[in-house]
């Protein structure tokens, strides 16, 4: 309470949101996301954090959100989108107990991926140099 304690949380700057393929270039927004890279890295140089994290968008190959795992589980009858024409982006609905409403994603952030990684240009702090 006498003094306190600053954090700084780092969100998903993984390859496959900035050059991947759930790239945010091709999302509504169309924004580059190379673009947060630079402010991070000036405010990790600036700032004098007790603490910094860096948190990670990290899938399994098998996930239930990915369009090309479609076929491994089944829709349900009451599913807005058959799986024959379920695309990108479009929500389905999965069989239960309890019944899944998912939407569906591009393959990305496997675990263990280059996609997953964190960005080659985002500063990374080692625990060494954290306070």
């Amino acid at each position: 309470i006498v003094r306190p304690v600053s954090e700084f949380l780092v969100v998903d700057v993984q390859n496959d949101f900035i050059s991947g393929t759930l790239n945010i270039s091709h999302c509504s927004a169309r924004q580059n996301g190379l673009e947060v890279i630079e402010p991070i890295n000036k405010l990790l140089e600036t700032v004098e954090f007790d603490t910094v994290f860096y948190s990670l968008d990290w899938h399994p190959s098998d996930h239930v959100s990915f369009i090309d795992n479609l076929p491994q589980r089944k829709v349900d009858s009451s599913s807005p989108i058959s799986p024959e024409e379920a695309k990108t982006y479009d929500t389905v609905i999965f069989e239960g107990p309890p019944l899944m409403k998912q939407r569906l994603w591009p393959r990305h952030c496997v675990q263990d991926s280059w996609g997953a990684e964190l960005h080659k240009d985002l500063k990374v702090m080692s625990i060494s140099s954290q306070n």
